[in-house]
């Protein structure tokens, strides 16, 4: 009888006292007014987002104190993109937050700003989630806020501590004919987009990592040696480095990027894309990391469809799909990817030829005998052939290359269709 009662007992104080374990189970999260170009967008939009219920059923989100608005003040906590890392564990740990969420906002043009949204978890580094927006008004953000939320949330809940570590390194951005500011938001973008996919745990572009590339005199070169590599991977305790060049290309930028094996200092996997301007851009970097990774981000996910559309894409875009072989005679490692490129956009121009000629032609030795092969095409389709795009590029192990290409032109479609064949 004593015993059944003292178990009642128990049972009740159980009952009646608090839930600690559950009050404490939702991690503690620190948002900061996001930096840029937005002014007091950036607190305001802070503010909304830790209204919002989407991240408070996830996070217990933590106030900041005047100790840590004095923090704040004193030190650059980010910019650009590159988060330092020192403050941000100080702060967090000023706050006692496991995490903390910071953004920045750029200007797109004359009226539009993108706003980014990364939450880090304050010991690792980690970067679990980031979401991404343009936006021209408060009003305009507020509206977006709920999906970036849930976004936001759900990126966090997932396991990520089995996930081999991705360290984002500084990217060579050439000064000639690249705008740098809009460069340094597509690598932070990109970034994001890798998170996204859950195969790597990446941890972004930091002070620790700046300092790395500095002690290796390797300071901005994106690109970076065997030797380099190594130290930024022992410092941050990463597998993988991700690092990239972005450049002018006539009219056109190319963004080009790669994962290095921290063990050897080499590529694991590389890719490229072409961009006009930072919108263009910013459609491009959810299909460089798709390339780089093999995996779609949740967010990019559709069910109908596992792979970059191929074919017609609109009334205006076709796309294709082909392979290059390497020149095996060539021995310098950068020769033979451009040898095996060439071949791979020739291979692509005569499938797209073929495609809207709709027959097969004898192959020609290049673009320019195609008037020569009996298979004349409308002028006009033909110069849009020839003057297509590489949208991504990427090598095996022996640099044979792999192409998406695009022909792009207003009514292109319709034009096929019209023109002339003999």
């Amino acid at each position: 009888m004593k015993k059944t009662s003292i178990l009642f007992l128990l049972l009740t104080a159980a009952l009646l006292l608090p839930n600690t374990a559950f009050m404490q189970s939702k991690p503690r999260l620190a948002i900061f007014p996001f930096t840029g170009v937005g002014g007091a967008d950036g607190e305001t939009i802070a503010m909304l987002l830790g209204n919002r219920e989407e991240i408070s059923s996830v996070f217990t989100v933590v106030p900041r104190t005047k100790n840590v608005e004095a923090i704040m003040k004193e030190q650059r906590f980010q910019r650009s993109g590159l988060t330092d890392s020192d403050t941000i564990y100080e702060l967090g740990k000023h706050m006692n937050a496991d995490y903390v969420a910071v953004g920045h906002i750029v200007k797109l043009g004359e009226s539009k700003k993108l706003v980014f949204i990364s939450i880090i978890h304050v010991e690792t580094f980690q970067l679990i989630a980031g979401e991404y927006k343009e936006y021209e008004n408060l009003p305009e953000i507020r509206g977006y806020l709920p999906d970036m939320s849930k976004e936001l949330s759900k990126f966090s809940l997932r396991k990520t501590s089995g996930l081999p570590k991705l360290a984002v390194a500084p990217f060579n951005i050439s000064k000639a004919g690249v705008d740098v500011g809009d460069a340094e938001v597509l690598a932070q973008i990109l970034a994001i987009e890798i998170a996204k996919s859950g195969k790597y745990a990446a941890l972004p572009r930091t002070t620790i990592i700046e300092a790395v590339m500095k002690e290796q005199e390797k300071q901005r070169e994106g690109l970076t040696d065997p030797n380099t590599i190594k130290a930024i991977g022992k410092a941050t305790n990463a597998e993988y480095v991700l690092a990239g060049t972005i450049s002018s290309l006539g009219s056109m930028n190319l963004f080009l990027a790669q994962i290095l094996n921290v063990e050897d200092g080499y590529q694991s996997k590389g890719a490229d894309v072409e961009y006009k301007d930072i919108t263009d851009g910013l459609t491009k970097m959810g299909e460089l990391s798709y390339i780089l990774t093999g995996i779609k981000s949740d967010s990019d996910k559709d069910s109908s469809q596992t792979t970059v559309s191929m074919g017609w894409i609109d009334e205006n875009t076709y796309r294709v799909e082909a392979e290059g072989d390497v020149n095996s005679k060539l021995t310098n490692k950068v020769q033979r990817r451009e040898s095996s490129k060439i071949a791979a956009i020739l291979n692509a121009q005569y499938q797209v030829l073929e495609k809207f000629k709709g027959s097969l032609i004898e192959r020609a030795a290049d673009m320019s005998d195609f008037e020569s092969t009996g298979s004349a095409i409308a002028q006009e389709v033909l110069e849009y052939i020839k003057n297509g795009s590489v949208v991504s590029a990427t090598w095996d192990e022996e640099d044979n290359c792999e192409i998406i290409y695009e022909v792009k032109a207003q009514g292109l479609k319709k034009k096929c269709t019209d023109a002339h064949w003999q």
